[in-house]
């Protein structure tokens, strides 16, 4: 009777082995996902134009001034985007001749919309990171600065490069 009773406890602890083993053991499935962002585009709407300089005086254009530099970029909405004026002049010239131009802490801006009167100012020496825009998928950054004649500067069009970078940051 015993070696009865020993029997029917291993048939009966066989029989639950399989569903004891199956609660011990679980599974889950997840996705793998990427998002493709839009590629970035980065189109040069308008010239920083000083117009015309009087020898000897300072003239300082401002983001808010109809005669900024404006540039328009383009991508994913509501991607951040790194912003670096990646040649920056420190002169513009004239043939042989050159005159200096410098740029202050709030002379580059960005907003979603063409509204530079509701910039975010930067100084365009440092990059700066913003988003663009949603849902439009636009931003727009405008530039600024001083040009600085001396006295005996000489006349002509003076002229200089100002490329502006952006990159996704991944955020």
């Amino acid at each position: 009777m015993q070696k009865l009773a020993v029997v029917l406890i291993a048939v009966a602890l066989l029989a639950y082995a399989p569903a004891a083993m199956a609660q011990g053991t679980a599974s889950g499935d997840i996705l793998a996902q990427a998002n493709v962002m839009t590629p970035i585009q980065v189109a040069a709407e308008q010239d920083l134009l000083f117009g015309n300089v009087i020898p000897g005086s300072n003239k300082s254009i401002a983001v808010d001034n109809p005669s900024a530099g404006r540039w328009l970029v383009q991508g994913t909405a509501g991607a951040e985007v790194d912003l670096d004026f990646t040649t920056l002049p420190v002169a513009l010239t004239s043939g042989a001749n050159s005159m200096p131009i410098v740029y202050g802490a709030t002379d580059a801006g960005h907003h979603t919309s063409n509204d530079p009167f509701s910039a975010v100012l930067f100084d365009p020496a440092v990059s700066a990171l913003a988003n663009i825009g949603s849902p439009a998928a636009t931003l727009y950054v405008w530039v600024g600065g001083t040009v600085q004649p001396v006295l005996a500067q000489a006349a002509g069009l003076y002229t200089g490069t100002i490329t502006l970078t952006a990159t996704y940051t991944g955020n």
